[in-house]
């Protein structure tokens, strides 16, 4: 076979290769490769015409390729390594490959290379590599600023030297920018801080944004990058990222909104785009843009929930207000010595209403346990009795409004459960009003009470409506939405270690709801509570108490309390007259409304510790905030205690025999 037919065949392989002479030192050692032959294919994968290689040594033609991987290989096989087949990489003029090469030696003095190019094989393993991990950082990634500094470190150096993105409209955006060098990060913050001000308007992003497709500028040059910035009023900032070659590609949510522009640079590293980029850009976008989406609702949520959150509290702050004098004023009834068995009735029953209004209020300020289900319970031994008549006093207003019969058996015997005699009372009181409702007017009703084994069973029944089969699956979560619902009532009672179902025979057949709750192991203690006789003691001692409050109702039920449990009382209605009254007025208590207009109960707190007059003076803020921080602000204000509004007079008790300790310690 002659050279001609040979190379023909050479030429004809899908196979690049190469023949090289082994060039040695001196010494022997490998030094380089001289080319010698390169067939049609090998020029196709290289791009360089053979005439440009043959007869050139190999580091003359890439003086990098000393420290590349390849040459490693080369010296190995050179110096008597069976043949070697591994992946290389390959760079020449801003061109990227990958091939797959087999080194033989022939003679003992030539390297035969045999290759095929592998780039798109790879290309596609990296990009699918990369895909998957924005996916999955995606998949964890919450915050928007976090989700977009996800993608923009994982974006470099795999799809570009620099990567930035910028989410929002006008000068409420964000950005987030990273470089593949970590000595240009100041200029990635200061760029980003510029850019979420504002995409520079006809700049390359804003293009991007506005058109929603991609946009490519390949052959930037710092002169065309300081054209173009000055021309579009840019940052610039962006000239220190020494970019060559941008692709701009929108963030478009699944709704057809184009939310930001993902910005990928080339630069020191010598690479471009191509339109092979375009796609993989493009399905990254798609993907942070799902992310960035769901980012963007879960912030909206939340406003929405922190004005939810601060509308509630402000709402239970004013109503605890009103609650002030009321339940002053109850208290007043029942301590004002009358005889008249219906007004002391109405004092207490207005008395334990405040109480419940009181415990639904608490809950306001922390609607988040609420949402979740963690409603903390103030749990104590009950009896069965006190339950059961708080909640026939809750539910009567309506069983009387729809003229109804309601028939109440309790056993003979005395039962206790464990367990949150408010909660416990609204789940009885809901089924109750539930029966109410659903039942014709003229209905007959029905709570019965009893022990079955270690559990107290209660049964309310009623000749209504009904509920059929098919309604009976999801009972508990359709029916009921008045109160607390069915729902929070189901799982009321699981908090207390109970079930509640419910039967009907079908409709217009009745139905009846069977709450069932464990017995009380064993008694429980009384709550701590002062002793009587120390009760008696400090209610003894005529204490002087100034009352400071802006809600006139409020101070001068407050003041009329407390002077029916015989102690000297002074009343003001802001902080400027408070402090006046101390000229002469040396309080052993002062209660003070902390939300005040003018001057707040902050203010009044802190110059009333600045008087030396008045240094054994106990502060106590009686106000509508009680969360924690509330309670910290109020210690930092110098006050000795927080009662929240409205004032219970067991309160007041124990802090009178508070006073009266601390009187006889000093």
């Amino acid at each position: 076979m002659n050279n001609e037919v040979f190379h023909s065949a050479l030429d004809a392989s899908p196979e690049g290769v190469t023949v090289h002479r082994i060039v040695r030192d001196e010494t022997g050692a490998f030094r380089d490769l001289e080319a010698l032959y390169q067939n049609a294919s090998a020029t196709r994968m290289l791009g360089i015409p053979a005439e440009a290689l043959i007869g050139k040594r190999i580091a003359e033609l890439f003086p990098s390729e000393r420290q590349m991987p390849a040459w490693e290989v080369y010296r190995r096989v050179a110096d008597g390594e069976a043949p070697i087949r591994t992946e290389l990489p390959y760079r020449w003029e801003g061109n990227d490959g990958w091939f797959e090469v087999t080194v033989v030696r022939v003679c003992d003095r030539y390297l035969v290379l045999f290759g095929r190019d592998i780039s798109e094989r790879r290309r596609i393993a990296a990009e699918t590599k990369l895909l998957a991990e924005v996916s999955a950082a995606l998949a964890t990634s919450v915050e928007l600023q976090e989700t977009l500094e996800t993608v923009a470190r994982l974006c470099v150096p795999e799809l570009a030297d620099v990567c930035g993105l910028y989410v929002g409209s006008g000068s409420s955006g964000r950005a987030a920018w990273v470089h593949r060098d970590p000595l240009k990060e100041p200029v990635t913050l200061q760029l980003a801080r510029e850019l979420a001000q504002g995409l520079p308007k006809d700049s390359l992003a804003e293009r991007a944004l506005q058109q929603g497709e991609t946009l490519l500028w390949d052959g930037v040059t710092p002169l065309l990058l300081a054209d173009h910035l000055k021309k579009v009023s840019g940052p610039s900032s962006a000239l220190g990222l020494g970019i060559c070659s941008v692709l701009c590609t929108p963030l478009v949510a699944t709704s057809g909104k184009v939310l930001g522009v993902l910005w990928l640079g080339f630069a020191d590293s010598g690479r471009r785009h191509a339109q092979a980029n375009v796609a993989l850009a493009e399905e990254i976008a798609r993907r942070a843009a799902m992310a960035i989406d769901n980012a963007l609702l879960r912030e909206k949520q939340a406003r929405a929930d922190r004005s939810k959150d601060e509308f509630l509290v402000t709402l239970a702050h004013e109503l605890r207000n009103p609650l002030a004098p009321i339940r002053s004023s109850a208290q007043l009834l029942r301590l004002s010595g009358s005889t008249d068995p219906s007004i002391q009735k109405a004092g207490a029953v207005i008395e334990r209403q405040i109480d419940h209004l009181v415990h639904l209020i608490d809950d306001l300020l922390d609607v988040g346990r609420i949402a979740s289900g963690k409603i903390e319970l103030r749990r104590r031994q009950l009896d069965l009795s006190e339950i059961v008549n708080a909640a026939v006093e809750t539910s009567t207003p309506l069983i009387e409004a729809r003229s109804h019969l309601l028939r109440v058996t309790l056993p003979p015997e005395r039962l206790r459960v464990d367990g949150d005699l408010t909660r416990l009372s609204q789940v009885l009181a809901t089924l109750l009003n539930n029966a109410a409702r659903y039942t014709p007017r003229a209905g007959q009703l029905s709570l019965i009470a009893a022990r079955e084994a270690n559990e107290v069973v209660v049964r309310v029944g009623d000749n209504g409506q009904g509920i059929s089969k098919e309604t009976l699956t999801n009972l508990f979560e359709t029916r009921g939405s008045h109160g607390i619902g069915l729902n929070l009532a189901r799982s009321l009672v699981a908090m207390h270690g109970g079930t509640v179902e419910a039967r009907s025979e079908g409709l217009e057949q009745g139905s009846e709801f069977i709450v069932r709750l464990p017995l009380a192991a064993s008694p429980a203690e009384v709550p701590a509570a002062p002793p009587a006789a120390e009760l008696a003691a400090a209610e003894a001692i005529s204490w002087r108490i100034l009352v400071v409050d802006d809600n006139p109702d409020s101070a001068e039920a407050l003041s009329s309390l407390l002077e029916l449990m015989g102690n000297e009382v002074r009343a003001a209605r802001d902080g400027p007259s408070a402090l006046g009254m101390l000229g002469d007025f040396v309080p052993d208590l002062v209660l003070l409304d902390i939300g005040m207009p003018g001057m707040s109960g902050y203010d009044v707190a802190r110059t009333i510790r600045k008087m030396p007059r008045h240094e054994k003076t106990v502060l106590v803020a009686q106000t509508g905030w009680g969360k924690p921080e509330d309670r910290r602000r109020s210690h930092e204000a110098g006050f000795d205690h927080h009662l929240t509004k409205p004032l219970d007079l067991s309160a007041l008790e124990r802090l009178l025999v508070e006073l009266k300790r601390g009187r006889a310690e000093a």
